[in-house]
């Protein structure tokens, strides 16, 4: 026979038990969740498994810290989309050479931000090598070169090099919403050269890149006529300084490009296969011919 003192004794342990795992279950599984939410941890995950990307938690924090001072856009990314950026962004630094001029010693925080242009330019396509430019010549203020009459603040050859002003890549992303950032028109101008004359994208990009083209033919006639317009003047100083000028209004206004130039903001969403506007998503393009990333 049972004692019935010990069916009660039973009993009343095991409701006090069912009672504290009612309180402490959901107590451990929040635990769990706060340390998968930990940004540490996400930063882990997303930077060395997910991308593999080689990068030591100190390198890491410098970099984060480096790109979060300079690039807006690279603020405004998910711990998931800065690994990627991340990713994308090493490889770049170590493909190229960057030689300093007039006494300026060339930094990895010079090179990075540099190539942060480079990146958020093609952040939405799968190259994003700039095969063709491997040489960065910076300069610490406006330069001249041999073939040039006048200052300037930055300039890209037909292939190879490009030219740049340190103090006027730092002013592009220090000012976010003046429609000015060197670093990502000379991007452009390299990016263009390298669709247009060396095909080094896929004829899927190159295709999307005539369309803009094509969009693009109204809005330039019309400022290089003396219409007013959104975009500045410098646009229409020649065809090859429209798509840059547009680049730079896309990223740095997009609201207002999207609203008064719905046309030159979707084709431009098409070609970079990236919509500014969705910072939510990590600036993914939602459109109905979007690219399928390989990562």
């Amino acid at each position: 026979m049972y004692d019935p003192i010990y069916l009660i004794s039973q009993t009343e342990g095991e409701h006090v038990l069912g009672t504290i795992l009612i309180f402490v279950v959901p107590v451990l599984i929040f635990g769990v969740i706060m340390v998968l939410k930990s940004s540490s941890i996400l930063a882990f995950y997303f930077n060395r498994i997910k991308y593999g990307t080689d990068i030591t938690r100190g390198k890491y924090k410098s970099l984060d810290k480096i790109l979060s001072k300079y690039n807006p856009y690279y603020r405004k990314l998910s711990i998931r989309g800065k690994a990627r950026f991340l990713n994308r962004l090493l490889v770049f630094v170590e493909d190229k050479h960057y030689l300093g001029h007039e006494g300026l010693r060339i930094t990895y925080e010079i090179k990075a931000v540099i190539a942060s242009a480079a990146i958020q330019l093609t952040y939405g396509l799968d190259d994003f090598s700039f095969p063709m430019y491997d040489f960065f010549h910076v300069y610490p203020n406006t330069f001249q070169l041999w073939s040039s009459e006048h200052k300037m603040r930055g300039g890209t050859a037909k292939s190879e090099k490009m030219y740049l002003s340190w103090a006027h890549i730092t002013e592009g992303f220090d000012i976010e919403h003046d429609n000015l950032n060197l670093g990502l028109h000379e991007m452009s101008h390299a990016f263009a050269q390298e669709v247009i004359e060396f095909g080094t994208h896929t004829n899927k990009v190159a295709a999307h890149f005539r369309e803009w083209q094509e969009a693009s033919l109204v809005e330039y006639s019309w400022i290089k006529k003396g219409g007013k317009s959104i975009l500045r003047s410098y646009a229409a100083a020649t065809d090859h300084e429209f798509f840059p000028a547009c680049v730079e209004h896309f990223f740095e206004s997009p609201e207002e490009m999207q609203r008064e130039l719905p046309l030159l903001f979707n084709k431009l969403s098409l070609l970079l296969n990236q919509n500014p506007l969705n910072t939510k998503n990590n600036y993914r393009w939602l459109g109905n011919d979007s690219l399928q990333l390989t990562d």
